[in-house]
């Protein structure tokens, strides 16, 4: 058995064989990056499916007008827009869904807002929709439908279809008014 020299450690090792292990893990993790991407922003809006049945919007008050009912529901396109007045991305989004309505509240869709926040941010909450101009009714106290909802996160919008199905949420990706658009056809 031939005898092994020994090492410098002061000296490179010439006959160290290189790991491609850094490559490797780069590599998978770009792959991922790229596969979540394109799940997230590569699906096309006219891919929607069911989620279940809508809960019953419930909520302890409202404020911009009354909570609906089933029957004021019944066969319209509902957008459920949840929010809270401490999220941020919730109030930049709220420009954007003023415009929205305006675009699709006199073709027979109807606007709701939900928080979870209680009668104590009653007034924050009418503020902050006075001054983004929302018009359409938000319900304070809506924890439990935001439960059956299965909200998760804010700022999140549900559309529901005229037979009172999920249609589509935020998480499906998409562009919410082409997801309009192709409910109202």
């Amino acid at each position: 058995m031939p005898h092994e020299p020994t090492m410098d450690p002061d000296l490179p090792n010439e006959y160290r064989r290189s790991s491609h292990a850094g490559k490797v893990f780069f590599g998978l993790a770009l792959l991922a990056v790229v596969v979540t991407s394109l799940s997230w922003f590569g699906k096309p809006s006219g891919d929607l499916r069911p989620h279940g049945p809508a809960p019953t919007i419930a909520a302890a008050g409202w404020v911009n007008g009354e909570a609906p009912t089933k029957n004021s529901l019944a066969g319209k396109v509902v957008v459920i827009d949840v929010w809270a007045t401490w999220c941020g991305p919730c109030l930049r989004a709220m420009p954007h869904m003023v415009e929205l309505h305006d675009q699709f509240a006199d073709r027979g869709v109807v606007f709701i807002g939900l928080t979870s926040e209680g009668e104590e941010q009653k007034s924050k909450i009418q503020s902050i929709l006075q001054r983004a101009g929302v018009r359409w009714p938000n319900g304070w106290g809506a924890g439990q439908t935001m439960l059956e909802l299965r909200n998760e996160y804010l700022p999140c919008v549900y559309v529901i279809d005229k037979n009172g199905q999920i249609m589509w949420t935020t998480s499906d990706g998409g562009d919410l008014p082409d997801v309009l658009n192709q409910l109202l056809k």
